[in-house]
């Protein structure tokens, strides 16, 4: 055999064995590949963010009983949501976050995500809130952000009292007070002055007016939770403390209670131009009692924000406010 028929057979063997092995390969589905959008669809898309288990448990049951069917896990991206299915006309998913806002996981970045990955044309962070008035609240309660207040950027100071010598009632001691304006007068700390510096928002108009419009049939049954829309305390802290608690409310006296995660939901929407709103039921009041009855407490809470939802996403059609093109890179349409 002569060197260049030598070298044709080497060359009709090596492409048997490619074509072998590429016929042998496994092929990657479509399917089982997590593509990095949600595929453009007519449909509206909502997107719920919860925390902790209980929250989650009483989303997915609502779910269930309103869209005749389990909920089912849904990678996309790096992350997995559960897909809730549809509820009059709109498709439903959760995510999961980390407690708080800023920290790795937490809802900043769990919504950032999420809003990249699904395209919403609503964010709802659902779950337990603290109130703040047990004179005028009940546990269960739900409370609706129709205001955001962030209150960790704070300015923190001191106030101070004068407390002026035995003679300082004397005319003539005011006057030569006055004269000398740079004589030192005795005073004492008193407690730390905080001024809010944080951002106060607005809840989004379109899912505030659709709550409103959901409330007048929800409140027709007398067993439904009160829905009260008012301004809702954000910030990193787990707040059980009387005093703390009390302070918060110093500097906002229309507040009606608080969170944790509705920071993060805000500004990760607010980035993407989607409607945004933070609905959490009542399960303490932040005064060093959280333990008490604490699964009873926070299960009836997350359950009422759940069926709530579910009753508004049933009411009507979600208003929907398509996602700009340059906010999330935009997914390839299907040809015919």
């Amino acid at each position: 055999m002569d060197l260049q028929s030598a070298i044709s057979m080497m060359l009709v063997v090596f492409l048997c064995r490619m074509y072998y092995l590429d016929v042998r390969r496994p092929k990657e589905s479509p399917a089982n590949i997590a593509p990095n959008h949600y595929p453009e669809t007519d449909e509206s898309r909502v997107l719920i963010i919860t925390v902790n288990e209980l929250e989650g448990d009483a989303v997915l049951a609502a779910f269930e009983t309103a869209a005749q069917q389990p909920a089912r896990p849904f990678p996309i991206a790096d992350r997995v949501y559960q897909d809730l299915g549809m509820v009059n006309d709109s498709q439903v998913f959760m995510a999961i976050s980390e407690m708080g806002s800023q920290g790795l996981g937490a809802s900043h970045q769990t919504t950032q995500k999420a809003i990249a990955a699904l395209r919403p044309h609503a964010v709802f962070a659902v779950g337990i809130a603290f109130g703040i008035d047990e004179q005028k609240q009940k546990i269960g309660d739900i409370l609706v952000s129709k205001q955001l207040v962030l209150y960790e950027l704070q300015r923190v100071g001191q106030e101070e009292s004068i407390s002026p010598r035995n003679d300082s009632k004397n005319w003539f001691f005011w006057r030569t007070r006055l004269l000398k304006p740079k004589q030192s007068v005795a005073t004492h700390p008193r407690k730390a002055k905080i001024t809010s510096r944080g951002d106060r928002t607005h809840g989004s108009e379109a899912l505030i007016s659709l709550l409103k419009s959901a409330k007048l049939d929800w409140k027709r049954n007398e067993k439904n939770a009160e829905v009260r829309f008012g301004l809702v305390l954000s910030g990193e802290k787990l707040v059980d403390n009387l005093d703390y608690r009390d302070s918060l409310r110093e500097q906002e006296p229309e507040a009606i209670g608080g969170e944790m995660e509705g920071a993060g939901v805000y500004v990760a929407s607010q980035d993407a131009k989607v409607n945004w709103i933070v609905v959490k039921a009542i399960c303490d009041w932040a005064d060093g009692n959280k333990g008490t009855d604490k699964t009873q407490r926070q299960s009836l809470a997350a359950k009422n924000a759940a069926d709530f939802i579910v009753h508004a996403l049933q009411h009507t059609t979600l208003p929907r406010s398509d996602i700009p093109s340059d906010i999330v890179t935009p997914v390839a349409k299907k040809t015919k």
